[in-house]
């Protein structure tokens, strides 16, 4: 029984993850849209055309690579909400997929 003690513990350090609370995707799509990710790149992941998705992953990942990295960090929740919705972890398309998971890292 000593063992579940231990189990239960939880460990926390300087250089824990940052954790994402998941949001409203409308309330997500409003706060990205006003702050991080300008323009039409919500649009974009949104598209049904997948080469409009791409688009919008690029540019997403070039945010999130580039001067938009350290305003990323406190916007995870409306992140990983809007990527649960568009363009989803599931899309047909490999490279939108591998965009989404890039851009998760």
């Amino acid at each position: 029984s000593g063992s579940s003690s231990k189990s239960s513990k939880v460990v926390t350090s300087a250089t824990s993850v940052p954790q994402a609370k998941l949001i409203d995707v409308e309330e997500a799509k409003e706060k990205l849209s006003t702050s991080i990710f300008p323009g039409d790149i919500i649009e974009n992941i949104q598209s049904k055309k997948w080469k409009e998705r791409v688009a919008g992953m690029d540019a997403i990942l070039a945010v999130l690579n580039g001067d938009g990295a350290e305003e990323a960090k406190s916007m995870l929740g409306p992140i990983f909400s809007l990527f649960n919705k568009s363009p989803g972890w599931k899309d047909v398309n490999f490279q939108v997929c591998s965009k989404v998971f890039e851009a998760s890292k």
